[in-house]
C-alpha cells in the first residue's frame, strides 16, 4: 500500500457556483484543492470522464496538479464513445 488517492470528477460544482468551466477561476479552484490533497498526504488522482473531455482541460488540471502537489500521481479516464466526448 503507497498512500491513498482520490477519485476526483472534472466538473468544479463544489464551488458553489456550479461549474466553472476552463478559465483562470477552474485553475485556481484546483490550485487550491491540489494543495489540500498535498497536505493531507493524498497521492493520486483519479480524474473521471465527467463533463471536461478536452484534452487542455485535463493538461491544464496535469499542470496544477505539478505546480501545486508535486507528489501526487495523476491518472485521467476517458470513457470511449461517450457522447459527452464527441466533437
Amino acid at each position: 500500500y503507497a498512500g491513498i488517492g482520490l477519485w476526483i470528477a472534472t466538473e468544479t460544482g463544489g464551488s458553489g457556483k456550479g461549474d466553472l468551466g476552463v478559465g483562470e477561476e477552474a485553475r485556481s479552484y484546483w490550485a487550491e484543492r491540489a494543495r489540500w490533497c498535498e497536505q493531507a498526504g493524498i497521492r493520486y488522482w483519479k480524474i473521471d470522464w465527467g463533463r471536461h473531455c478536452d484534452p487542455a482541460y485535463r493538461r491544464m488540471l496535469t499542470e496544477v496538479l505539478r505546480e501545486n502537489a508535486p507528489s501526487i500521481i495523476v491518472e485521467h479516464a476517458v470513457r470511449p464513445g461517450s457522447s459527452s466526448c464527441k466533437r
